[in-house]
This record gives C-alpha cells, structure tokens and sequence, in this order.
C-alpha cells in the first residue's frame, strides 16, 4: 500500500489528508501588519510626491507672470500697478482690484505693487493641503529675490522649503515664513 493510503495513527492529519484547508489567523494577521507597515512607509511618500508635482505646476505659473512682470519693467522703465497690462494671458480669474489670479482653485497668485523703495512682490500660494508658495520681493532689501514661504505653523510645509534649497527663514510678521531660494 502507498504511503497517501496508509492510516495515520497518530491522531494529526498528513498532507494529503488536510487537503486545502485554508489559512490560518496568525497567517492573515501577518499579512494585515505588512500591509499596513509598506501603506505606513508610501503615504507620506505619495504625499510629497503630490505637494511636489502641485508645486512644480505653480512654479510654472509663478515664472510666467514673473518673467512678464519683468518685461514690462524693461519696456516702461517701472513696474505696472496691476496685472491686466501685462503681456501675458494665464488660466484661471483675475480680479483686478486686488491684484489676484485664481486658477482651479489648486493656487492663487497675488502682486503688489508700491511706489519708490517699498517692495514690488509677487506672491503665489497653494491653497489646498500644505499651503507652500513662491514670492519674489523687488525693493531697496531684497533685489528680485526669490523665496519658497510657507506658514509658521506648518512644519511639513517648513520641511518642503528646505527640501526646495531654502535657507536662513524670516517671518514677514503676518505668520508667513520666507526662504530664500539658491
């Protein structure tokens, strides 16, 4: 007789005679806790994953109305009062009387523009998640300087800064943290 045949007398079951019996508890738990370990380590991955590509969209937007703010500075020896004179169309709403520029509701870009010595800033912000932005300040201080802001009481917003190269932070006073970009 073959061995698959043979009665088992020791009371447990050989392989042949358990069949498919499925898995155990202790088998699923240790799947569930490698689950949640690898789900642990990628969301905070994914994260910054999509505050980086959401940033290198408003950077786009950011250097478009730069580079134009700019030009215009070129051809009229100063800078304009709003943005509806620049050279440029960009996606989204302007609403003049405050200098604004809505778009997809994903960022927002603002621009002052004051008279002799005070500062000329652009200012463009995520409004969803982590509220980083860019500013770029043009007085007596700060010639064109660029800076990655990022609430006070943000600190994964403070972290992602640094990570963009920021360094040496100052607060504008309104709770806004300023690095200054390389």
């Amino acid at each position: 007789m073959s061995k698959i045949y043979q009665k088992n007398t020791s009371g447990t079951k050989n392989r042949a005679e358990r069949q498919f019996g499925g898995f155990t508890l202790i088998e699923l738990l240790v799947v569930v806790l490698i689950i949640g370990i690898l789900a642990a380590i990628a969301l905070p991955q994914y994260e910054k994953a999509v505050l980086r590509s959401r940033y290198a969209q408003l950077e786009i937007s950011f250097r478009a109305l730069y580079d134009a703010l700019e030009r215009y500075q070129l051809a009229n020896g100063s800078f304009p009062s709003d943005l509806s004179s620049l050279d440029i169309t960009l996606p989204g709403t302007l609403i003049s009387p405050e200098n604004r520029i809505i778009q997809n509701e994903d960022y927002q870009c603002s621009y002052s523009y004051q008279i002799a010595g005070a500062a000329n800033a652009l200012h463009c912000t995520l409004t969803k998640g982590e509220q980083v932005g860019l500013r770029a300040i043009n007085n007596d201080t700060y010639q064109n300087k660029r800076f990655c802001t990022a609430l006070a009481s943000s600190e994964k917003g403070q972290e992602f800064c640094k990570s963009m190269g920021g360094k040496a932070p100052f607060d504008s006073g309104a709770g806004l943290l300023h690095y200054e970009l390389p």
